[in-house]
């Protein structure tokens, strides 16, 4: 199964004139799922070909990076490896993967760690798999733009839990958020019959 690891690197939050995101991207082969391959210390991770993902910039951002750099040297359609989002960044690698023609998981890590599954800025490309039962939301007690969905009285199809969390001891069950699985707790929902 192919993987793509994108390493994100910036000085944003620790240099005050920092601005941009860098990322690289790695396709990685392996029978291990991707939150393994992601979660491995640097030194024992499954190395592939890396490659420095780039963008083109509009004459917009040519003026601003000819200002902010104090040059005369940007123009529109200039390809450049400064990102100004995560966002950005998403696009790029979505690019890549369609132009090379790959289907693979993404995972994306700050400075080469995955220090918690918040750093999955992408959201993996995983088979949702729908049980036979529904459920009723009474309250949702979580928050984030992924639980909007969660209203009083909605109805959900419970689906299978991903890869990641099917080890863990937390009781309840999961569904579709809003763009992800999420769990919905046992005092938050009735099932249907």
């Amino acid at each position: 199964m192919k993987h793509a690891i994108v390493n994100i690197t910036s000085w944003v939050g620790i240099s005050p004139d920092a601005v941009h995101y860098y990322a690289k991207l790695q396709i990685v082969e392996s029978k291990k799922n991707i939150y393994k391959v992601a979660k491995a210390p640097y030194s024992q991770k499954e190395i592939g070909e890396e490659v420095e993902l780039s963008r083109v910039i509009d004459q917009k951002e040519a003026d601003y990076l000819n200002k902010k750099d104090n040059a005369d040297s940007w123009c529109c359609g200039d390809t450049v490896l400064r990102f100004n989002n995560i966002d950005e960044i998403k696009i790029a690698v979505a690019e890549y993967l369609k132009e090379n023609n790959l289907v693979c998981n993404v995972a994306l890590l700050r400075n080469r760690e995955l220090r918690s599954d918040d750093d999955f800025v992408i959201n993996i490309k995983e088979e949702i798999k729908k049980t036979n039962v529904k459920i009723k939301i009474t309250k949702c007690l979580a928050f984030g733009k992924q639980f909007e969905n969660l209203t009083p009285d909605s109805v959900h199809d419970v689906i299978e839990a991903p890869e990641r969390y099917k080890s863990s001891k937390v009781v309840g069950v999961w569904v579709m958020g809003v763009g992800e699985p999420v769990k919905v707790l046992p005092n938050e929902y009735i099932t249907l019959k």
